[in-house]
């Protein structure tokens, strides 16, 4: 499956961080946007963004893909949810769409889309303010991330440990 990270609506409300990248390459916590959806998809992905950013970032469109709104961070719940999408399925939180499954320059019309409500907490990025207030929630998830079925190296002998 192809995964494509879009910028949605909030691309205009997260300047000027998007004024040089897409919404997906702003870091929140420990990873970017695209760093975290990489993980935990275990593929890369590529990128609907403004036309000026596109030589940079290209769009890497295949038969089957799934677009995905980058402004919300990924959860196991979220991610399972997209891997379980059917061609004509659409994710959305509220109002938001968060992924669709489409076809190769298919023309999406919603209305057509069968429609799931978001399952679990979402992280959503839609101010420059959220990057920080919700940093805190990012590293921590970040690191669960990264460090899961990791073991820590034990403490040397000369380490003296209180409490």
């Amino acid at each position: 499956m192809n995964y494509i990270l879009f910028d949605g609506a909030v691309r205009s409300q997260l300047l000027p961080f998007t004024f040089t990248r897409p919404v997906a390459d702003i870091r929140v916590g420990i990873l970017t946007i695209r760093e975290k959806w990489e993980k935990y998809l275990n593929t890369t992905t590529s990128t609907i963004t403004e036309d000026y950013l596109s030589e940079k970032w290209p769009m890497v469109e295949m038969e089957e893909n799934v677009m995905i709104n980058a402004c919300f961070l990924p959860t196991a719940e979220l991610v399972e949810q997209i891997m379980g999408l059917q061609p004509g399925e659409a994710i959305f939180h509220e109002e938001d769409v968060v992924a669709f499954h489409a076809y190769e320059e298919q023309e999406v019309n919603f209305a057509d889309c069968s429609s799931i409500e978001m399952e679990g907490k979402a992280i959503i990025i839609e101010h420059p303010w959220d990057i920080f207030l919700k940093n805190g929630e990012a590293i921590a998830a970040d690191f669960e991330l990264l460090t899961r079925d990791r073991k820590s190296e034990a403490l040397s002998a000369t380490n003296n440990v209180i409490a």
